[in-house]
C-alpha cells in the first residue's frame, strides 16, 4: 500500500512531466504561426502589403487583386488546423489534469477559445467571412489572454515565494504582464474603431494585429516551466 509521502512524490513527478509536456506544446505555437505566414507570403500571387492588410488576406481563395490564391490558401488552412489541434490538446490536458496544475480550468478555457479561433480562421475570409471574422477575434484575443494570464501568474507566484532577488526582476515581470495587456487592449480599441466608424486611414488594426502576434510569440518564451 502506497504511503501518503509516496503519493505526494508521485504527484509531484507527474506534475513535472505534465509541465514539461505543456511547455513543449506551447513553445511549438509561435513556430507554427510564423512558418504558416512566411510560406503563405512566399506563395501569395501578388505583393502582400504587410502594414495595410490583415494576415487573413494570405488565406483567401483570391488575392486582393483577384488572382488565384489556392496554394497560399491550402498552406494557410493546414497551418491553422495544426494550430487548432495543438491548442485543443493543451486545453484537454489542462482540463483532465486540473487537480495537478495551477489555474488549469482558466488556462483550459483560454486554450479552448484559441483552438476554436484557429479552426474558424482556417475558413478563407472570402468564403465564410463571418465565421472567419469570429475566428480571427477569438484567436488573437485567446492567444493574448492565455499569454497575459501566464505572465501575471508567473509574477504572482514568484512574488509569493519571494523568488525576485533583484528589483530588475520585479520590474521585468510586471512590465511583461502589463505590456502584453496594453498591446491587446490597443488592438481591441483599433479594431472596434474601424468596425464602428471605418477609421482605417492609418491601418492601425492591421498593424496592431501584427504587433499583438509578435509580442505574444516572444513573450510566451519567458513563461517558466512552473507556470505551465
Amino acid at each position: 500500500m502506497m504511503t501518503q509521502n509516496e503519493s505526494k512524490i508521485m504527484k509531484r513527478q507527474e506534475r513535472k512531466s505534465l509541465q514539461k509536456l505543456l511547455r513543449i506544446l506551447i513553445f511549438f505555437m509561435p513556430p507554427i504561426i510564423i512558418l504558416t505566414i512566411v510560406l503563405c507570403w512566399w506563395q501569395y500571387p501578388e505583393s502582400y502589403e504587410f502594414f495595410q492588410e490583415y494576415i487573413s488576406a494570405l488565406g483567401g481563395r483570391k488575392s486582393a487583386l483577384g488572382y488565384d490564391n489556392h496554394v497560399s490558401m491550402i498552406i494557410f488552412i493546414t497551418g491553422f488546423i495544426m494550430m487548432a489541434i495543438l491548442t485543443l490538446a493543451i486545453a484537454i490536458i489542462y482540463l483532465v489534469k486540473k487537480d495537478l496544475l495551477k489555474y488549469a480550468t482558466r488556462k483550459s478555457i483560454y486554450a479552448f477559445f484559441l483552438s476554436l479561433g484557429a479552426a474558424f480562421v482556417a475558413f478563407p475570409h472570402d468564403f465564410q467571412r463571418v465565421v472567419h471574422g469570429i475566428g480571427a477575434f477569438l484567436f488573437v484575443f485567446g492567444f493574448a489572454f492565455f499569454n497575459f494570464a501566464a505572465q501575471a501568474l508567473r509574477f504572482f507566484r514568484k512574488r509569493k515565494l519571494q523568488l525576485h532577488k533583484y528589483r530588475i526582476g520585479v520590474f521585468w515581470d510586471i512590465f511583461l504582464a502589463i505590456f502584453v495587456f496594453i498591446v491587446m487592449l490597443l488592438f481591441l480599441v483599433f479594431y472596434f474603431l474601424q468596425f464602428a466608424h471605418g477609421l482605417d486611414a492609418y491601418h492601425l488594426p492591421q498593424i496592431g494585429q501584427k504587433i499583438v502576434l509578435i509580442v505574444d510569440c516572444v513573450a510566451i518564451y519567458f513563461i517558466d516551466i512552473n507556470d505551465m
